[in-house]
């Protein structure tokens, strides 16, 4: 009768293991661009600061979450994930509206060009 109880009580702790849900923290990966991904805190290059610092904020909050656990630790490593890829958000709007404002420079360079030339033909034909 013992053994029967000791494999029942075994059973029931490999079945409870088993069953224990594996909460997995989220990786700075998941949302650094792979350019970014060893950046440097650097005066110069704002791109490059602003992705150290994020990464140095992931990691504290990654450091913060570790105190919680079950579906504390799990609500916790959500929000990091959510506050991250809103952060991803604004940056893509970010580098979206940098890219078409260069673009539109590009383009008033070009007709500045072509009208700089017109005048230029213009003078050549005064003299």
């Amino acid at each position: 009768m013992k053994k029967v109880l000791i494999s029942f009580v075994l059973m029931n702790m490999f079945f409870v293991v088993a069953n224990a849900e594996v909460v997995l923290a989220p990786q700075w990966s998941e949302f650094c661009p792979v350019s970014y991904m060893n950046a440097k805190s650097s005066k110069w290059n704002t791109d490059n600061n602003y992705w150290y610092e994020r990464r140095v904020q992931f990691e504290n909050s990654i450091d913060q979450c570790s105190s919680y656990k079950g579906d504390d630790l799990k609500s916790c490593y959500q929000q990091v994930r959510d506050a991250e890829l809103n952060k991803n958000n604004a940056w893509n709007a970010k580098v979206e509206a940098r890219n078409r404002e260069h673009e539109e420079y590009l383009d008033y360079r070009n007709k500045q060009q072509t009208v700089d030339a017109v005048n230029s033909v213009i003078r050549t034909i005064k003299w």
